[in-house]
């Protein structure tokens, strides 16, 4: 049986680690949600096609070991209030968007790797969408998930540890993105 990776297992508070069939299973409980209790408490909020689909802000749901809710961190829909919420700016990539990751710097402890990134529109400074990404190497299957070797996530990312290049040449990484924007393909930097 592999143990459990040291990616994330006793270092970051929102990650928990099980072996099952000889595979190391590494769980995230942070899960990113688009909707205020107190909002659907008061019936929703009304919809057009103008409506934004982000209205304001986005929820990372942040739960303790047994999935109880501990606390929701908003990241705004605005740009320039993604530092304030942990987020490090980085690159703009076409296609995608500007990204901003989650307590990721050239100072960072890979060890303590945060799975959240946005994408933001470079025109609009607006939260185009939001995505994860995990050290790994996943079954394709459906091939849902973008396999970015270390250069390529360097150039995404630049303003990270060099022990990401390291990690991803060694242990793989795999991301997934969730777009806001239509045709989001269309995005230029």
């Amino acid at each position: 049986m592999r143990p459990c990776p040291a990616v994330g297992r006793h270092t970051v508070p929102s990650h928990s680690c099980r072996t099952l069939h000889g595979y190391s299973l590494v769980a995230v409980r942070n899960v990113p949600v688009r909707v205020v209790p107190e909002v659907l408490l008061a019936g929703g909020r009304p919809m057009s096609k103008s409506t934004l689909t982000v209205p304001g802000a986005l929820y990372i749901l942040q739960t303790d070991d047994d999935g109880k809710e501990i606390k929701r961190l908003e990241v705004s829909d605005n740009e320039w209030n993604a530092p304030q919420a942990g987020f490090t700016e980085q690159a703009c990539f076409y296609g995608m968007g500007k990204h901003y990751f989650q307590e990721l710097s050239k100072t960072s402890k890979c060890e303590e790797h945060r799975p959240h990134f946005l994408l933001y529109g470079p025109k609009t400074s607006k939260l185009n969408g939001y995505g994860y990404t995990f050290y790994g190497k996943p079954n394709q299957g459906r091939g849902w998930f973008e396999t970015p070797p270390a250069l390529v996530a360097k150039q995404i990312a630049p303003n990270s540890p060099d022990c990401m290049s390291k990690f991803i040449n060694k242990y793989g990484m795999f991301t997934m993105h969730v777009f806001f924007v239509d045709k989001p393909w269309y995005t230029t930097c």
